[in-house]
């Protein structure tokens, strides 16, 4: 009974991760399957569901080659197995660069919805393009906010509802907005800063204008003072 539930238990381990031999190659084309059988649901890409389909059986055929060697299967060539994911791979990155198409041509075109398909599938890079989807999201959505309120804008609304499940765009843009508030405050606090200069050399300056001509005044005080003296004295004689 143990020894069943351990075979039990390591079968799962095995189905739960990808052969470790060339992983490098393999954790590529294993992990990014998935992705790729979504391409399936986006209508452009209809024509490629029969390549993908066969790509998908291919990549399951190759991962259990794989789990077969590690297992210990001596019968199993290792050659050939590294060249069937070679040529796997070469698919791959023909899907990603696809989907990569897919993903500029939609920012360019405006077009939401192959957008948000693309993205769905998880072949794009979202962290690599943040700027990017940043961008187009602010310009195309706006204040989220303000669309719920105007019943006239569903087609928009659409695509921001949509986008907004994705809770990573969403981290984007809260990171883009507290960006724009840092700069502004900067802007703000340096504004600041160079009153508070201006303001301190006038202060300067005023305050060496009145020592000036507070000595002026007493200069000429001394003067008069001094006129006044020769006169009296003048008059004396």
């Amino acid at each position: 009974m143990l020894k069943i539930l351990f075979l039990s238990l390591f079968a799962t381990l095995l189905v739960a991760q990808n052969p470790t031999i060339y992983s490098a190659l393999g954790n590529v084309v294993y992990d990014n399957v998935e992705k790729i059988k979504k391409l399936k649901n986006i209508e452009s890409y209809s024509k490629d569901k029969q390549m993908i389909d066969i790509y998908i059986e291919n990549v399951n055929k190759s991962k259990d080659v794989g789990y077969s060697i590690e297992s210990g299967d001596e019968s199993v060539d290792k050659i050939r197995y590294l060249k069937e994911i070679r040529v796997l791979s070469k698919t791959n990155d023909f899907f990603h660069r696809k989907a990569l198409s897919t993903f500029n041509l939609s920012m360019k075109n405006r077009d939401d919805e192959h957008l948000v398909q693309i993205i769905d599938t998880g072949l794009i890079d979202i962290q690599k393009y943040k700027k990017e989807i940043v961008k187009y999201y602010i310009t195309q959505c706006g204040d989220i906010e303000e669309l719920l309120e105007d019943s006239n804008t569903s087609q928009e609304l659409d695509l921001c509802a949509v986008m907004n499940k994705y809770s990573v765009i969403q981290e984007y843009i809260e990171e883009d907005k507290l960006l724009k508030q840092k700069r502004k405050k900067r802007v703000v606090t340096k504004k600041q800063i160079q009153e508070a200069r201006i303001k301190s050399i006038r202060d300067k300056d005023k305050k060496k204008q009145a020592l000036i001509q507070a000595e002026l005044e007493n200069e000429l005080t001394k003067i008069k003072s001094e006129i006044r003296k020769e006169q009296i004295k003048g008059l004396s004689e």
